[in-house]
């Protein structure tokens, strides 16, 4: 099983410090390394005519980030886990990208704030929207621990054998059990669920059964199973679909990644 790298954006507050932890106990667990990714927005630095003023203003700006990211690296490599970091300056959403393509992780780690929603210009959304690296978004609220429950939340549609990879990586070392569960609805008779379900356990070498649930099945019909049944991993899969679809049926991938409180693991197709 190959190492992950888990590339996690940090901005220093609660949320993303939450994800940096969960991040690496992941790394602990699941053998992988840390990469810290920070960008310095132009916006936060004040504006001055004095060209002077403003590359002092920077300079002390970079000084503390590099002073808070070696406290970060030094409090992860006491676990043993190799860690690295990223800085750069200037847009902030548009210079992550630039770190991702960089870094080319396995996983993104990004916190989510559970005291609001995430909109369509926020940060998650955009690197949910421009990269196809699967992305972990762990809610602020959430605990970090070792998953034990996991569940893969799928449309029963054909897959790429490596689209899973990451995921599987992780459960192997961590989760004790894998359910799957049908979010296509009754478009999936129960032979095609099974039969998903069978080739998914044939090429991953998993043993993950099939959940129960009404063909009605929403977002929170989902959102109750987890609760119920103690899920503390979701899986899923964010489909490119066409504009009529985005318009009618908001897609389950965005509001599970936004809606439920365990961390979502948001694979692209």
């Amino acid at each position: 099983m190959k190492k992950l790298t888990y590339y996690v954006p940090v901005d220093f507050s609660e949320c993303s410090l939450n994800a940096l932890q969960y991040a690496t106990m992941l790394a602990r667990f699941a053998e992988g390394k840390v990469v810290l990714g920070h960008v310095i927005d132009l916006n936060e630095v004040p504006e001055s005519e004095n060209p002077v003023v403003v590359s002092w203003s920077l300079d002390r700006q970079l000084r503390k980030v590099q002073e808070k990211m070696k406290s970060l690296r030094e409090i992860i490599s006491l676990e043993g886990i190799v860690v690295e970091e990223e800085i750069r300056v200037g847009n902030v959403s548009h210079n992550l990208l630039k770190q991702i393509e960089k870094v080319k992780p396995n996983v993104i780690v990004m916190g989510r704030n559970t005291e609001r929603q995430p909109g369509k210009n926020s940060l998650l959304t955009f690197i949910t929207k421009n990269t196809k690296v699967p992305v972990l978004v762990v809610p602020g609220s959430h605990n970090p621990k070792v998953p034990n429950k996991a569940v893969l939340a799928t449309d029963m549609k054909s897959f790429d054998l490596r689209e899973f990879e990451p995921f599987i990586d992780i459960l192997k070392k961590t989760s004790q059990e894998l359910s799957v569960l049908n979010i296509r609805g009754s478009q999936a008779s129960d032979k095609q669920i099974s039969e998903w379900v069978d080739k998914f356990n044939a090429a991953y070498a998993m043993e993950a059964k099939v959940l129960t649930a009404h063909h009605n099945s929403t977002v929170e019909t989902v959102m109750k199973h987890l609760n119920a049944n103690n899920v503390d991993l979701l899986c899923t899969i964010n489909r490119n679909y066409s504009l009529l679809e985005k318009l009618f049926a908001p897609a389950a991938a965005h509001q599970l990644t936004t809606h439920v409180e365990v961390p979502v693991l948001l694979i692209r197709e």
